[in-house]
């Protein structure tokens, strides 16, 4: 298993379980919903093609599992990951304003 840092260097993983104190890149509330980007700092593309080291996810939904199945995405650079976590708070509110 490969370790990385935020920038996407490779790191021993005594320096990853340290820097892992502080991984949250962005956390906002849509209605019922959590949107959550993280960086994981462990390869999620498993070595194939550019690291995967973060993720954005949803939860909540009081039980609707529709938009926390739909909207997951990971990448391999913080400002992608940004970028992501807006781009998937943009479709769960437009989603959710659409909802009865």
């Amino acid at each position: 298993m490969t370790y990385h840092d935020r920038q996407g260097n490779s790191i021993t993983r005594e320096a990853w379980v340290a820097a892992m104190k502080d991984n949250r890149v962005a956390l906002d509330q849509v209605g019922p919903y959590q949107v959550s980007t993280v960086w994981l700092g462990i390869d999620h593309g498993f070595g194939h093609g550019a690291p995967l080291i973060f993720e954005t996810m949803v939860f909540g939904g009081g039980g609707r599992t529709d938009l926390t199945e739909r909207f997951s995405n990971r990448y391999t650079t913080e400002a992608a990951a940004i970028q992501g976590h807006a781009n998937i708070v943009g479709m769960v509110q437009a989603l959710e304003g659409a909802t009865p």
